[in-house]
């Protein structure tokens, strides 16, 4: 028994050492982090650990901290907070979940549930959270739940560097490569469109039960809490949604486990594909701004 944890030791050991050896990445592609990625996780995270309380939290994958702008929705003067990553999880979301809302008591979450990161291993995003995020239990139970080596990997590297504070003088930029961080978690893209391709694959997101139970268990959490949660599919392209096959169950989904389910893709929002979108999922500003009137419109009622 005494030999499992010294080859955890040894384990760990070699990970830290390979991961700080100038080698190709070929030999280390299992070992990697992000730190100040794709995303402005770390400008978040840092932003709302500054915070005591939190009238509505969002939570999702890029389609919230790209498309839930805090300067544009204004409910009953309510503040508001993007707690978004790239490609979120269920899994990771549940780690937010229950890191942030004992310690800002939000009154309502926004929850955006994106079809696809139902049916996601959850390996990119376990990556971000862990490097631009405390490594704690919370961070652990994540990393347990994605399963995946480069996670553990991810993990033990994270926490290396967090234990001798070697990560203490990192600042993040609040601009880089077309991306503007805005405070309130909110990342804004330079304006561009995209030309919609005339055909795409039929699109069919098998959702992973991992993530499924997490997500149940998401909402249960809040749930207990007395949380008012609301489930919304935020705004895709036209040509995107309508090649999705299983969006009635994705749609069953959420209606039967979440209270309130908001999909914007079947509102009459006036959105053009080619106006609109800058890919095929994500909105440009002049469609977010079209998105947040109207989700201000309807959390309105939702929201006394």
């Amino acid at each position: 028994m005494t030999f499992l944890p010294i080859l955890g030791v040894v384990y760990c050991v070699m990970v830290i050492a390979l991961a700080n050896t100038p080698i190709h990445y070929h030999f280390k592609k299992n070992l990697r982090t992000v730190k100040g990625g794709y995303g402005h996780m770390h400008s978040r995270i840092e932003e709302i650990n500054t915070l005591d309380s939190i009238d509505i939290l969002v939570v999702g994958s890029s389609h919230a901290y790209r498309g839930f702008d805090p300067r544009l929705i204004h409910v009953n003067n309510h503040s508001i907070f993007n707690l978004g990553s790239s490609s979120q999880t269920p899994i990771q979301t549940g780690q937010l979940l229950k890191t942030y809302v004992p310690k800002l008591n939000p009154k309502v979450i926004l929850y955006e549930v994106f079809p696809a990161t139902f049916s996601s291993d959850g390996v990119e995003a376990s990556l971000d959270l862990l490097s631009n995020a405390k490594i704690d239990f919370e961070a652990l139970k994540m990393a347990v739940k994605v399963g995946d080596i480069r996670t553990y990997n991810a993990l033990i590297i994270c926490a290396f560097d967090q234990i001798l504070n070697l990560n203490n003088n990192f600042k993040e930029p609040n601009s880089k490569k077309g991306d503007q961080y805005i405070s309130g978690g909110y990342v804004q893209k330079e304006f561009k469109t995209f030309s919609s391709p005339d055909t795409i694959k039929h699109v069919n997101w098998e959702i992973e039960h991992r993530q499924l139970n997490a997500f149940i268990e998401n909402i249960k959490h809040l749930k207990q809490r007395n949380i008012k949660t609301i489930l919304v599919f935020a705004p895709i392209s036209e040509k995107l949604y309508s090649d999705i096959e299983n969006l009635a169950y994705y749609d069953s989904l959420y209606r039967s486990i979440g209270d309130n389910y908001l999909n914007f893709n079947t509102m009459h929002l006036g959105l053009n594909d080619s106006l609109h979108y800058y890919d095929l999922h994500h909105l440009n500003q002049n469609g977010v701004e079209v998105f947040n009137q109207q989700l201000t419109q309807e959390l309105e009622q939702l929201i006394y």
